[in-house]
């Protein structure tokens, strides 16, 4: 596989949240599309809204956000040989006393990659080697130790190591069947420039919205990261050269402890518009009421999508308890009536 068939980066953030990248990019761009480049793993890492809108106490990451692409309308055909077909973002978090490090992957590739052993990679081989190595040097060689440039060194080794990974397909693992429980679903309309999203969930005053408030960052997090990250791809895109593609955004997988939440979305384009649906998981308790796997959920959402059904129509197969009441969420005003009404537990 070429290197201008796939985009590449990886960067890692210390306990001083001082960041450091490695990402590949063509000799042929230019300076101010280079000093672009650089300032990605900024945008990646830490949204300011995830931790600000999350309840006091929960520290919420982001471990996967993974999105497919698709070609624009107007794409000719000599534009096919530079096709990537998934976008793919990993990150390890390791906590210690003095703070937390992360190390985040940007991969784009003409595949769609089988994440598991990626992942593992970083996990238990390039993010530890680079922690140990940092403690170890700064214990034997003191002041002379030149972590920048350690850590630059890492991360490109870590990128070829990943790289040599690439292409392997996608295998079905155990853990995909695990069941959880639908307690939202996201509605985003596009069309041209004009945006329209909506939330749908339990009632205001229903005991289980209070009950579930505490098992996601907040609905205001929820809301925004699907359309957030979809933007931030289509950026990084047109930054390697790609403006031939459009993505959408799949999976987005977020963790705090034992709390584990799965944004899953479909999305059908009719036309000039794309309509996308998605909804937000837990697996929280294994005797929760409706828990289904992944599969179940995304049965639905094409169902709907694609034989043109209202959401408000299939709400109930989805949950059963979820109410009919829309949740704009296109503006700030709107999202702001969100955070009141759903993400306050004694509401």
């Amino acid at each position: 596989m070429e290197s201008r068939e796939k985009i590449l980066g990886m960067f890692y953030s210390d306990t001083n949240n001082l960041i450091h990248e490695s990402i590949k990019y063509s000799e042929s761009f230019s300076q101010e599309t280079r000093e672009q480049i650089k300032m990605l793993p900024f945008k990646f890492l830490g949204p300011v809204f995830l931790t600000s809108s999350s309840a006091e106490g929960n520290n919420w990451k982001i471990d996967l956000i993974e999105s497919s692409l698709s070609m624009r309308q107007e794409t000719k055909i000599r534009d096919v040989e530079i096709m990537i077909q998934s976008f793919i973002n990993l990150n390890s978090s390791m906590i210690f006393e003095d703070g937390v490090t992360n190390l985040f992957t940007l991969i784009g590739s003409p595949y769609t990659e089988d994440i598991k052993p990626i992942y593992e990679k970083m996990t238990r081989y390039i993010h530890p080697s680079i922690n140990q190595g940092i403690l170890i040097n700064k214990k034997r060689i003191g002041m002379k130790f030149k972590v920048a440039r350690f850590i630059r060194e890492e991360l490109n080794r870590g990128i070829n190591l990943i790289d040599y990974y690439l292409g392997s397909s996608r295998k079905m693992y155990w853990e995909e069947e695990h069941k959880y429980y639908c307690i939202g679903v996201i509605e985003r309309k596009v069309s041209g420039e004009a945006k329209t999203s909506n939330l749908y969930t339990f009632d205001r005053d229903s005991l289980l919205r209070r009950i579930h408030a505490h098992s996601i960052p907040s609905f205001y997090v929820m809301a925004i990261i699907p359309d957030f990250y979809e933007n931030l791809v289509l950026e990084t895109l047109k930054l390697f050269g790609k403006k031939n593609l459009l993505p959408n955004i799949r999976q987005i997988n977020l963790s705090s402890e034992q709390k584990k939440v799965i944004y899953y979305e479909e999305f059908v384009i009719e036309k000039e518009q794309k309509i996308s649906l998605g909804v937000i998981l837990i697996q929280e308790d294994a005797n929760e009421n409706e828990t289904n796997n992944i599969s179940h959920y995304k049965k639905h959402l094409r169902q709907i999508l694609d034989q043109k059904i209202d959401i408000g129509e299939n709400l109930m197969n989805i949950n059963r308890d979820f109410s009919l009441e829309k949740w704009p969420t296109s503006q700030e005003e709107d999202l702001n009536k969100i955070h009141v009404y759903l993400d306050k537990e004694e509401n």
